[in-house]
């Protein structure tokens, strides 16, 4: 929920300090990062797919499944299961 859009502030345990918003990687992700780093991560998901090595697609197989990342990126592991690359 973007409560600055909704005209709302965001109380409680999950408020940021001024200057600072969540990462917002997914629905869970309350991480309070800088606006440049949320964007990053924005960023990141909508290049993923681009991210991941094609030799990897089944039938093919790779030392890490599916999803490995293409020579030059890793996975973000910002949660367990979170293979963006």
């Amino acid at each position: 929920v973007d409560f600055a859009e909704a005209g709302q502030d965001n109380y409680g345990p999950n408020r940021c300090k001024p200057g600072f918003v969540w990462r917002d990687i997914d629905e869970y992700d309350y991480v309070c990062v800088t606006g440049s780093t949320r964007e990053q991560a924005a960023d990141d998901n909508a290049a993923h797919a681009s991210r991941v090595d094609p030799a990897c697609a089944p039938p093919a197989s790779c030392p890490y499944g599916v999803n490995q990342c293409r020579p030059g990126f890793v996975w973000r592991d910002a949660f367990p299961g979170d293979q963006v690359c």
